[in-house]
């Protein structure tokens, strides 16, 4: 989630150990753990607001960094904490990019805070205001069922790029938004996990076909995820409307097949 909202390659729920990092969680990075002392985690964790580095090259403390010079070639980082309730920090959720940024602004750190504290929280009344806060603020939709195929959360982005208000669609089959051709594969693939089968989509994105209310179809790119709440297995869908995406690539085809005219 945090990957999509940012916009970043890289990010790593990072716990911190007196001579090393490691990464319990990760999007975009294939190594495990790091020294401490090149580590930029071991610096956020000083502090309870997020730590951020617009640019790494132009900055004196970590210019000469390895993973900066070298991969994952560093250049954007923001960091926040990761606190337990009695205000031990574990370590981080960071967010990296390979390109410097102007600004990461008190909204978006805001952002970080929130989802961070949801790493470390059970579930709660607290923790899911947060939830709700953070897929309000998210460009894409953000959609979770449970167990039975059933809509238990739906965003405003949702609402906008499948036409449905939330209160039409909590309670819902995930089928609303799956076209007709799709839904026994859906339904299959559905089972399969929950019965504890092969995850062949959990935890990469993939480019489908959504339906919209009114019967269009929309291409998207989704991201599917999967937690156990309360002992009930429970699914989570980033959504991307990518429509303009695909058109784009039509255009860039067309007029690659026809530069001879």
């Amino acid at each position: 989630m945090a990957a999509r909202i940012f916009d970043v390659p890289i990010v790593l729920i990072s716990l911190v150990h007196h001579d090393r990092q490691f990464f319990k969680s990760s999007v975009g990075m294939d190594s495990y753990q790091t020294n401490r002392e090149v580590s930029f985690c071991a610096q956020t964790i000083l502090d309870k607001e997020v730590f951020t580095v617009l640019d790494a090259l132009c900055d004196q403390r970590f210019c000469a960094n390895d993973l900066v010079l070298g991969a994952p070639y560093i250049r954007f980082y923001a960091g926040a904490s990761l606190i337990t309730s009695n205000g031990h920090a574990l370590g981080t959720l960071c967010l990296i990019d390979r390109q410097p940024r102007e600004a990461f602004s008190v909204r978006d750190q805001l952002i970080l805070k929130d989802l961070a504290s949801l790493v470390l929280e059970r579930e709660n009344h607290e923790s899911r205001i947060r939830f709700m806060n953070i897929t309000s603020t998210s460009p894409d939709a953000i959609i979770c069922a449970n167990s039975e195929n059933q809509i238990i959360s739906w965003n405003s982005s949702a609402e906008s790029i499948f036409g449905h208000r939330a209160e039409e669609a909590l309670g819902k089959q995930l089928d609303i938004i799956i076209p007709k051709g799709m839904r026994s594969a859906h339904a299959a693939g559905f089972g399969r996990v929950v019965s504890g089968g092969q995850e062949r989509i959990m935890g990469t994105s993939v480019n489908l076909t959504a339906v919209h209310r009114d019967g269009h179809e929309i291409p998207i790119e989704l991201s599917l995820s999967r937690w156990t709440q309360a002992g009930e297995m429970q699914f989570g869908a980033i959504i991307r409307d990518i429509t303009n995406r695909v058109e784009a690539e039509k255009i860039l085809k067309y007029a690659a097949e026809n530069d001879h005219l």
